[in-house]
């Protein structure tokens, strides 16, 4: 199950001993553990609380769950991203959880998608409260930002909700610490200028905004983002992988325009061809009449070219330069 549906109907395992909570947004799967960990009646987190994690043995696992409780009613076990979910033999594990004692709670935390395969996930499966965290849909990400804004008192609409999540990324985390910075404003509503001016920005984001200044021809905003970038080589790697990706699709829908294709046919053949999502391949559609088939190629070679030299250590023109010449403007 999901996170929100087990929030809601926890009360149903308060009496099992074995859960397993896992998946890649580390909010909800955090959140279902704090919340999990309130029902269980461990009375002192020092004393009936141990935690185990990566390479931990059947045997010190085992040592750890047979520990009876001090004067409390249950004793809980963390095991944290065993490594028994990527290799290494389970069934020593596997044959004592049935035989762990029942004031022992133990739950398995994995901050990523186990791999259905392994046998300790099998087990887990068909003998564990099981609740997966993952990343909540457009929608949904939008709506949650909204009412996690009313709960600090804080007014703003679904559409700059919106803007945030564009802006900033979809980890839940970093988007409450968002909601937080607009907290400490004397006002209670939140408007876009708030959003622009407080609220931190992905590389991502960052990306598009720079591509679509260059297509407009407003060189000199486009290389005050490109600047912000270029002073982290981590970011500004993960930056030219981005343009790249904005490059390749183009030359396919440019290659259906000139084919004949009508806007609509280009981008159902990017949909199937190219396995992009309908947004994307309409705007690789548009943005591609800024260049021929020719130029495309010629700016895809050259992100290649400039991504080898920088990995290794050859000549640097700089971003700027690279930038115009990767857009056809020199």
């Amino acid at each position: 199950m999901e996170v929100a549906e087990f929030l809601k109907t926890m009360g149903e395992y308060k009496e099992r001993q074995l859960f397993f909570l896992y998946g890649t947004e580390d909010y909800l799967r955090e959140t279902a553990l704090e919340r999990l960990m309130e029902q269980f009646p461990y009375a002192n987190r020092e004393m009936n609380v141990d935690s185990r994690e990566g390479k931990a043995t059947a045997a010190e696992i085992r040592a750890v769950c047979e520990q009876l409780p001090c004067f409390a009613e249950c004793r809980v076990v963390l095991l944290h991203n065993l490594e028994l979910f990527e290799k290494g033999e389970a069934k020593p594990l596997t044959e004592y959880l049935g035989q762990a004692p029942a004031t022992t709670k133990i739950v398995f935390l994995l901050d990523h998608m186990p791999d259905a395969r392994r046998a300790l996930y099998k087990y887990l499966e068909k003998n564990a409260v099981c609740v997966q965290a993952k990343p909540l849909k457009e929608g949904e990400l939008v709506r949650w930002v909204v009412t996690s804004a009313r709960r600090r008192k804080l007014k703003l609409s679904r559409e700059d909700a919106g803007f945030l999540v564009e802006r900033s990324g979809t980890d839940m985390r970093t988007l409450l610490h968002e909601l937080d910075k607009f907290a400490t404003l004397e006002r209670t509503e939140v408007s876009r200028e708030d959003i622009e001016a407080l609220a931190s920005r992905t590389t991502e984001y960052d990306t598009f905004s720079f591509h679509r200044l260059m297509l407009e021809g407003k060189y000199e905003k486009a290389f005050g983002i490109l600047r912000e970038i270029a002073r982290s080589r981590p970011e500004y790697m993960k930056f030219l992988g981005l343009i790249a990706s904005k490059f390749t699709p183009m030359v396919l829908a440019k290659t259906c325009l000139n084919a004949g294709y009508s806007e609509s046919a280009a981008a159902a053949e990017l949909v199937k061809r190219a396995k992009l999502k309908r947004y994307p391949a309409e705007l690789a559609v548009r943005e591609c009449k800024h260049f021929t088939v020719q130029q495309l190629r010629r700016s895809i070679a050259l992100l290649d070219e400039y991504d080898l030299a920088l990995k290794s250590g050859g000549v640097d023109e700089g971003c700027q330069p690279m930038m115009l010449k990767i857009y056809g403007v020199i």
